[in-house]
């Protein structure tokens, strides 16, 4: 999600400088976000109740208001020493955050700091004594070797008025220095470099305490010794200021002479340009005048045209005070209006609402009653397609009964032919023998009694034949039924377009069985008709041959 950018500046927090009464003090230097600011900061820094993390430079200020940077420390603590002692400790810090910090450096500072009167009276002890041991650590060696020396190493100074003495009792070393210098390391707590020469030990000692004594007693002695001519140059350099101070007081006092006529001159310049100006003003007071005269004038008239002014905005007020009475009858007439129409508007609502109901009531009722006719008429028709069922049931078994008579039938029919053909057998064979022989033939039975019983079959064949036509019109009448009354359940149900194909389908349906009856039909009626001309020549045959 993009933020809107942030101008990170030094009104979003505090600083503020703790410690600095005396010079072993320990100063730290914190950073508070402003009230009201921690929800900005919060997106770019710190979380609520963390402090800021700063970039601090350090600096030492004199009574001079002299500068100078403490080097190579940039964190927000600082170990004063007596370095610092009589001089003001100032920081200049920045916040580091991922924000660019796009602020002022703030900086604040401690008063001078005075010297710890512990380390004072420890090196006074010192100088009373003359001398003094220090327990101590020698980390490292520059300009100069020691063969066997492996450091860091345990050592002991001794510091006297005349020398100082460096024993290390491992190789069993004494190291005498007379002119020698004592530097602070500041960057690092307990820690002294003493320089002899060209070389240089680094020494780490117990405690800060004990660092500032050594440097203050070392101080004192070389002081001491130095301190006849010390005291002639100081005089030599108070006399050469003081001349310095007395010309540079003369100089100073021709150059207010040379200012004060120049300011003479310049003040009678002025006095001329005065005398210009009140001529002018007073050339311009009496064109004012005149003006102010012009001015009444038309104030005079200025007021009478007010006067007549003030009658008709009286007027004026009136006619709107009467204007304003009767817009609030108007505005209150149609409060009224309005909420009456708002009245009428929920009367109709309702009125629509309760008319709505009573209609659907109304069609719910008859579709409730048309359903029940509908339902009662599904029922009657169930009952109906039932009994239907039932019936085409029955004609379907006497249909299977009609088959096998047709087959009964037809099978008496084959006998029939059969026993034809061997009766034309018979009598044939008879008539070869008569014709053979010449011999008086025996009496032949008369064929009629087998004449009747043929007929009497036959008969009886058609009349099983036209009691299967009958049947299948039955069938078909029927189905035709049976098929009208599911066209119109289903109709009354809305399957319309089922309906039309299924009626179809059985419209098919019965088209093929009652091709396939008609079918069968002819095939009786040819068959009855060609047992008729075969009956007819049978008979003519018996008759010939019982002439």
């Amino acid at each position: 999600m993009n933020q809107s950018r942030i101008v990170f500046d030094e009104t979003y927090f505090h600083v503020n400088l703790k410690g600095g009464s005396t010079h072993t003090e320990l100063i730290q230097v914190e950073g508070t976000v402003v009230a009201g600011m921690i929800e900005k900061l919060n997106q770019i820094g710190p979380q609520k109740g963390q402090g800021l993390p700063l970039k601090c430079q350090w600096f030492n200020v004199t009574k001079d208001n002299d500068f100078k940077e403490i080097e190579d420390v940039t964190g927000q603590f600082y170990q004063p020493c007596i370095l610092d002692v009589n001089t003001k400790i100032m920081v200049q810090v920045k916040p580091i955050l991922d924000q660019e910090y796009s602020g002022m450096p703030v900086m604040r500072e401690t008063q001078y700091l005075p010297l710890d009167a512990s380390i004072s009276e420890q090196a006074n002890k010192y100088l009373e004594q003359e001398s003094f041991q220090v327990q101590c650590k020698l980390d490292s060696i520059h300009g100069i070797q020691y063969e066997g020396l492996q450091l860091p190493v345990d050592t002991l100074l001794t510091f006297s008025i005349n020398t100082t003495t460096l024993f290390i009792s491992t190789l069993s070393i004494i190291e005498e220095f007379h002119d020698y210098e004592i530097k602070i390391i500041r960057k690092t707590n307990n820690q002294i470099e003493l320089i002899n020469g060209n070389a240089k030990y680094h020494f780490k000692l117990q405690n800060n305490k004990e660092r500032d004594v050594i440097y203050h007693f070392v101080k004192i002695i070389k002081g001491k010794r130095k301190v006849s001519d010390g005291q002639l140059y100081s005089q030599i350099q108070d006399y050469e200021e003081q001349i310095k101070q007395l010309k540079i007081q003369i100089t100073q006092q021709n150059d207010e002479k040379h200012k004060l006529k120049e300011q003479q001159q310049a003040n009678l310049t002025q006095q001329k340009k005065l005398d210009q100006q009140i001529v002018q003003q007073s050339n311009q007071l009496k064109e004012q005048q005149n003006q102010d005269k012009e001015k009444e004038k038309l104030i005079t008239q200025l007021k009478e045209k007010m006067e007549k002014l003030e009658g008709k905005n009286q007027f004026y007020l009136q006619e709107t005070k009467v204007l304003k009475s009767q817009l609030l009858n108007l505005e209150s007439q149609n409060k009224k209006l309005q909420h009456e129409y708002q009245e009428l508007q929920k009367v109709s609502n309702q009125n629509q609402d309760e008319i709505r109901e009573m209609f659907y009531r109304e069609k719910v009722e008859s579709l409730r009653i048309a359903n029940e006719k509908c339902n009662k008429e599904n029922q009657q028709w169930q009952l109906l397609n039932e009994q239907l069922l039932k019936e085409v049931q029955d004609m379907q078994d006497q249909l299977k009964i009609a088959q096998q008579q047709r087959e009964n039938v037809q099978n008496e029919l084959n006998s029939f032919k059969k026993k034809y053909e061997s009766l034309q057998q018979e009598i044939g064979q008879q008539i070869r023998e008569r014709s053979e022989s010449n011999i008086s033939e025996p009496p032949i039975a008369k064929p009629e009694q087998r004449d009747d019983d043929f007929i009497e079959e036959v008969r009886r064949l058609k009349s099983t034949i036209q009691n299967l036509e009958s049947t299948l019109k039955r069938y078909k009448q029927i189905l035709y039924i049976k098929l009208e009354i599911q066209l119109r359940i289903r109709y009354a149900k809305g399957n319309e377009q089922q309906i039309v194909q299924e009626y179809y389908g059985y419209a098919v349906i019965i088209k093929i069985k009652a091709n396939s009856l008609a079918e069968t039909i002819t095939e009786k009626d040819m068959a009855i008709d060609n047992q008729r001309i075969i009956n007819k020549q049978l008979l003519q045959k018996i008759q010939e041959l019982s002439k």
